[in-house]
């Protein structure tokens, strides 16, 4: 106990700052913050492999974000690792808008093989904009992109 007290006042004179882990915290309007480093999280943010999106104003969780071409990209990531596949690849995966009309987006999931270098496509998906639904052009599957 006394090592750890010491250290802690070593520390302290020296002013070395304790990096703080990020915590989901229930808001008192309803709902989660995401905060980290003292701060809530506004925007896109990765936590233990899994997009979430906080509202800009509020920090506020949300569950169904409008599907931007950023929303789409992020949240068939989500749906994509949910599902399993390509778990076991060793490069990277990229994530890109191929085309888009007023109701869909075409994503392509690329494999990087150098740093901005993408070799394989591995699957193209059409993401229905108003049903959040994602269909493998390859597969027929269908991917969930609101299902965590």
């Amino acid at each position: 106990m006394r090592r750890w007290m010491s250290a802690l006042l070593v520390m302290m004179m020296l002013g070395t700052s304790t990096a703080w882990a990020g915590t989901w915290e229930q808001a008192e309007e309803g709902g989660w913050k995401y905060e980290e480093d003292g701060t809530y999280v506004t925007e896109w943010k990765q936590i233990d492999g899994i997009w979430y999106y906080m509202d800009t104003e509020t920090g506020l969780w949300n569950p169904r974000p409008a599907l931007s071409e950023t929303a789409a990209c992020h949240l068939l990531e989500n749906a994509v690792n949910r599902a399993g596949w390509y778990a076991k690849e060793t490069f990277p995966i990229h994530y890109e808008i191929y085309s888009k009309t007023a109701n869909t987006y075409t994503i392509v999931l690329l494999m990087e093989t150098a740093p901005t270098e993408w070799s394989e496509t591995l699957n193209t998906f059409e993401v229905n904009r108003r049903t959040g639904k994602a269909k493998s052009v390859s597969t027929k599957l269908e991917l969930d992109l609101y299902a965590y």
